[in-house]
């Protein structure tokens, strides 16, 4: 998706501290210029070296490049000490995996203002879904990767809300900024939001949006057979 122009306004509207960091980066054509331009620290991670590459002639004292595999467990001791006490202002998540757990030790020890983290949209609310951390993990190109929306919504929902959810994209503020616009439930932003047009690929999954959550539990097991074992998931509502 081409959030560039959502990231721009974002940026204005909440006057956020101008620190990023995008865990995923992929290639600098996929950052917005605004981002890079204004940013006063910007840490880019991308460990694919098919892409990676194209990062290297951002490099300045304000751009630091990082082209390792971000973990759980190593992610705090690779941007903590660039960032050197500073605040994360806005924080992108998308490495196609275990982004869950990244994100959940990032905020362990930060609280970025607004945080935009790729979900898995084949996985409808109210199911609960996450990829499993594994160091040998590497996303095979399939529909198994990453979280659903249900599961981000309740890591972030102590602190934050979900003010808007671009293709597979969820926007999360922290509750300490000011906001007068309409937050959204997984359920509201799914119905409201969600465009399965935008998503062809998944023609042969799309019937788990039309089951109910019981049937479509059932039916992503059997998909993901395969993959036992290394995910996580269940019905928010049954908790």
């Amino acid at each position: 998706m081409n959030d560039a122009p959502v990231i721009a306004k974002y940026l204005k509207e909440f006057n956020m501290p101008a620190v990023y960091i995008d865990i995923g980066a992929s290639t600098q054509t996929s950052i917005p210029a605004d981002v890079r331009k204004n940013s006063s620290l910007c840490i880019l991670v991308e460990c694919d070296p098919s892409k990676n590459g194209s990062l290297d002639n951002l490099s300045t004292d304000n751009i630091h490049v990082i082209k390792e595999k971000i973990t759980p467990e190593n992610v705090l001791e690779k941007i903590n000490p660039i960032l050197n006490g500073k605040g994360i202002g806005f924080l992108d998540i998308d490495i196609d995996g275990y982004d869950y757990f990244v994100l959940q030790k990032v905020l362990t020890e930060h609280k970025p203002t607004l945080i935009c983290c790729e979900t898995n949209e084949k996985i409808p609310p109210p199911i609960r879904f996450t990829v499993k951390y594994s160091e040998n993990y590497w996303w095979d190109v399939s529909h198994f990767y990453g979280m659903s929306l249900s599961s981000s919504y309740d890591l972030m929902s102590p602190d934050y809300r979900l003010i808007n959810l671009t293709g597979n994209n969820a926007y999360y503020l922290h509750k300490s900024v000011e906001f007068g616009g309409r937050t959204y439930s997984p359920e509201e932003a799914h119905k409201e939001l969600y465009n399965p047009s935008l998503f062809p690929h998944n023609q042969n999954v799309n019937m788990w949006r039309d089951q109910t959550t019981s049937e479509a539990i059932k039916s992503i097991k059997e998909f993901f057979s395969k993959y036992e074992g290394s995910y996580e998931i269940s019905d928010r509502d049954a908790i």
